[in-house]
């Protein structure tokens, strides 16, 4: 790390660093160990404040926050997360995405029918896997706590759909989540959100390609809300503070309407006065999720999934078959009093299992491999012996069998 001959910045410090705080983190460790975001995070910002340039920083800093007659949380030139993540994706688009980096959970996935929810985030992302048939929609919805709310009304069953919530703008493992239901699998992609210039980039992001995922484009369906529909229903929305201009990507899709209430009132630099409506303003519950409901069937939502012909032959075969054989299975049973067969040749092997030595052969698995626990090793030892004598308790089986079957004839 060298000092800077020009002024330094907190981002030209956190640019200078960050090759070392890579290697610090583990990053380039050819054992494939997983490093996380936060992980790069905390090597970096050691790094940040031992730097060269960092006294100057904080200095220049100090005497900006002291003109202000405002103080900052952990010094001048602290450096937080959401910092830090923004300096990232600029590190990236200079210097090559970062594959193997574990980014952070935000955001859910629940499969209808199996009642599964999955956790997303980079590893789990490229490990899921969709299930055949089960659905072939995705709702995605930008505030966790509505997860639990179209749970309960059921929506992901009755229209196969997936339900997959965020906390506000979805995040790259979300997005790649979208472009494989998108290109793979050719799932219809529905989104839902705040009638305000966040929510509406929120769809936005959604459908488009970012700084952080050139290249990205999927088709999103935006069931709102929208300002249109807030007004028609009456909603009761509340002022807000925005602290920044309109996306410039979001303005041109916008109408007139919605620019002129999304704009609102310039009273500051970036700073400005609107008007804007959550979906919670949907209440109660139940209004909220038959205006979802309205909007999907109006955008065309696709009927409930069938499998193709030649699936559903080959699954439905399946599991007739094994109807079949549970049923002839069950009748056995009955016939020849399976349960007593069971019981009295259960208390003739029990001893030939030798559990009373157990801890000596736990102890001893212990030796051999010190990774594995106490249930494993028994397990295994006992799977063992049972494999030992199969050819002994099918004997055994035969017998009582016959037997049985010639005194009851």
């Amino acid at each position: 790390m060298v000092a800077n001959s020009r002024k330094a910045t907190q981002k030209y410090i956190l640019f200078d660093v960050m090759e070392g705080a890579l290697e610090d983190s583990g990053y380039f460790s050819t054992n494939a160990a997983v490093v996380t975001q936060r992980d790069l995070y905390y090597s970096a910002r050691e790094l940040y404040y031992v730097h060269s340039n960092f006294p100057e920083v904080e200095a220049r800093l100090a005497k900006m926050y002291e003109k202000k007659g405002k103080t900052k949380q952990g010094g001048p030139a602290a450096i937080d997360y959401d910092y830090f993540s923004k300096v990232l994706t600029e590190w990236e688009e200079a210097h090559g995405k970062l594959d193997r980096l574990i980014r952070d959970v935000r955001g859910h996935l629940y499969e209808p029918h199996s009642g599964k929810t999955i956790e997303i985030g980079t590893l789990s992302v490229r490990e899921y896997e969709f299930p055949e048939y089960v659905f072939d929609k995705l709702l995605y919805i930008e505030k966790e706590g509505e997860m639990a709310k179209v749970r309960e009304a059921r929506i992901a069953e009755r229209y196969d759909m997936a339900i997959l919530t965020g906390k506000g703008f979805p995040t790259e493992a979300i997005r790649k989540l979208l472009s494989m239901a998108s290109e793979t699998r050719d799932y219809q992609i529905f989104c839902f959100h705040d009638a305000d210039d966040a929510g509406y980039d929120i769809a936005r992001t959604l459908r488009e390609e970012t700084r952080r995922m050139p290249g990205y484009r999927v088709d999103v369906v935006d069931l709102g809300l929208t300002y249109g529909d807030a007004e028609a229903m009456g909603l009761q929305g509340e002022p807000y503070t925005r602290q920044k201009r309109l996306s410039e990507a979001l303005v041109p899709l916008l109408t007139p309407r919605e620019l002129e209430i999304m704009t609102g009132t310039k009273v500051g630099r970036n700073t400005y006065h609107s008007y804007r409506y959550e979906i919670n303003t949907l209440k109660p519950v139940s209004v909220r999720m038959n205006y979802i409901e309205r909007k999907l069937r109006e955008s065309g939502v696709r009927p409930k999934v069938v499998p193709p012909d030649d699936y559903l032959q080959e699954n439905l075969a399946e599991r007739r078959d094994d109807d079949i054989e549970a049923e002839i299975s069950m009748a056995i049973d009955r016939i020849i009093d399976r349960d007593s067969i069971v019981s009295h040749l259960t208390e003739q092997f029990r001893g030939l299992y030798g559990i009373e030595d157990a801890r000596g052969w736990i102890e001893e698995g212990f030796r051999d491999d010190p990774q594995r626990s106490w249930e494993s090793i028994a397990a295994t030892r006992i799977e063992a012996i049972g494999y030992k004598l199969r050819d002994y308790i099918e004997d055994a089986v035969r017998e009582a069998i016959v037997s049985r079957q010639t005194r009851e004839a």
